[in-house]
């Protein structure tokens, strides 16, 4: 006997019960003194555990059916069911191997030895550890970084080391702080279930020296830590600053020309949490955000879910964990969001969650931005992905200008033209990236697609269906980081493509550049400071 949609185990258990009243019905009679009544009463038993069995399995599984859970829970305890359930599930995929791991691993707790350690990180010449993970002691509850120190030469016996997170983050924060670097970083935010910055790090590492450090896993526990408040947030910026200039140092040997360690953060549920931070702790360095409409955003996370991806798309895999919850976003606050999401499957509302308190993160630096100097490349997937369809994207391919005008920014040659073989190449792993990573879609309704627009509507501030975000970057030759006027208007009347600025009227014509700076020739990139942008170029104060 087996029910539809019973899970193995329960089909187990079932089929067994089935089996044991088969034997026991077909047995003799062991004990022959017995009275026939009491065969009979053994058979009635066996009929009941086996009915109550197979009613009790069918109930389980209809409890955990999410069509039945909608039915049944109002939509406050749904919410909270599904959000329990897709962290357990990240968490689980990102701590897991590191709760064993660093078992085994010794601790460095003497501070002398952390001294010592933090010392011989930045000796010229030293490779810097590599950062494993973040761990948290259940005991003490006090958070620990392991770091892979085998080519340490004073601690390279050890293979790794466990040291408290806090503390090494302040030590090693002070020591890098006194160092000049010209190495410029470079991070890229994401909207899109993690397409966006997986295509960039193909492309980047198909035709530049760039060095791309692919969504590390210690980002994902350290945006977990910043939403709990578990550590003040001035020591969380010195740990972040740390742990980023200790990686991109890790990294210098492979950069030459462009000199920019380029950080992909690890899937657009961080965003929320780490966005405000870098941009707090790194505020002249660059900065991308990428996005893509919500409902394909969506269906691209459902795919990757269900496995539906082709060719080499394992980062793909590892950002779209990541696309089922929002961390550090106060988004599911958000008025009637939450009976909206009731509506929609699981797996639907996740993805959507996530992607709306991502945006939710980019609109919000960008209302304050005259306080905190956020200006980045905002990249609309559409135009690299040269789509012709939808509003928004124009009427022909984009994706070569697009293409071009990411790597002047990301890699700081704007001022001093790509190569020819490095455009060529460009464009192939473009490409190539196309073909690796965009594999089968799931299918949203009619129906299902008027609902996730009823979520982000609930938002009033995010632009619905395919338009365009605040500042995207317009595919052209004299592309700019800023649009040269604000439209005053609604979320539903987004800016079609004849109302953004082209060269003759676009006031701010390099990126850098601010609106209101028309006085005088506005900063830029151009690789050869270690600012992305450079304050003194800006006519107003505090904008750095």
């Amino acid at each position: 006997i087996t029910l539809r949609g019973s899970s193995s185990s329960s089909v187990v258990v079932l089929q067994h019960i089935y089996r044991r009243s088969t034997t026991l019905h077909q047995m003799p009679n062991a004990l022959t003194d017995a009275p026939s009544g009491a065969t009979e009463m053994s058979e009635a038993i066996v009929s009941m555990v086996a009915t109550t069995a197979l009613v009790m399995g069918g109930l389980g599984v209809l409890f955990n059916s999410d069509v039945v859970a909608r039915k049944i829970y109002k939509p406050d305890a749904l919410y909270s069911r599904r959000d329990k359930a897709c962290r357990y599930k990240l968490k689980k995929k990102v701590l897991s191997d590191m709760v064993e791991m660093s078992k085994d691993v010794s601790k460095v707790l003497n501070e002398e030895h952390l001294d010592k350690l933090v010392a011989s990180i930045v000796v010229p010449g030293t490779p810097s550890p590599d950062i494993i993970g973040i761990c948290q002691d259940m005991g003490t509850l006090e958070f620990f970084v392991v770091l892979n120190v085998k080519e340490n030469p004073e601690y390279g016996e050890f293979g790794m080391l466990k040291v408290p997170l806090v503390e090494f983050g302040l030590k090693l924060a002070a020591k890098f702080e006194r160092i000049v670097t010209s190495t410029t970083l470079c991070f890229v935010a994401d909207a899109s279930s993690g397409l966006g910055p997986v295509m960039l790090s193909k492309i980047l590492k198909g035709s530049t020296d760039a060095a791309v450090i692919d969504c590390p896993a210690w980002m994902v526990s350290l945006a977990l830590v910043i939403e709990t408040n578990s550590v003040q947030a001035a020591r969380i910026d010195k740990v972040l600053f740390a742990l980023c200039r200790m990686e991109a140092r890790r990294h210098k040997d492979q950069i030459k020309d462009s000199r920019t360690v380029v950080f992909n953060l690890p899937g657009q549920a961080v965003v929320p949490a780490l966005l405000p931070v870098l941009q707090r702790v790194f505020p002249c360095e660059r900065h991308v955000f990428v996005y893509d409409g919500c409902a394909a955003s969506t269906s691209r996370a459902m795919a990757s879910a269900n496995g539906k991806l082709h060719g080499d798309a394992d980062e793909l895999l590892y950002t779209a964990e990541t696309a089922f919850v929002s961390i550090g976003s106060a988004i599911g606050k958000t008025r009637g969001l939450k009976e909206k999401l009731a509506m929609l499957p699981a797996n639907m509302a996740g993805p959507v969650e996530s992607w709306m308190g991502s945006v939710d993160s980019f609109l919000k630096m960008k209302d304050d931005e005259k306080s905190n100097g956020y200006l980045p490349f905002v990249l609309r997937l559409g135009f690299l992905l040269g789509r012709t369809d939808g509003i928004g994207n124009g009427d022909k391919d984009l994706s070569d200008v697009c293409l071009l005008n990411a790597m002047q920014y990301i890699t700081g040659t704007r001022s001093r033209p790509l190569k020819e073989e490095t455009i060529n190449a460009a464009n192939d792993a473009l490409k190539l990236a196309k073909l690796d990573i965009l594999g089968e879609s799931v299918s949203i309704s009619k129906e299902q697609r008027v609902q996730l627009e009823a979520c982000v509507f609930c938002h009033k501030g995010i632009l619905i269906g395919d338009k365009t975000l605040l500042d995207t970057v317009q595919p052209m030759k004299d592309w700019s980081l800023k649009a040269a006027k604000k439209l005053q208007s609604c979320a539903c009347c987004a800016p079609e493509e004849d109302d953004n600025p082209g060269p003759e009227d676009d006031v701010s014509a390099t990126p850098g550049a601010f609106a209101p700076s028309m006085g005088r020739k506005p900063g830029y990139v151009d690789g050869k400071v270690s600012f992305a942008f450079d304050p003194t170029k800006f006519n107003k104060p505090g904008r750095t």
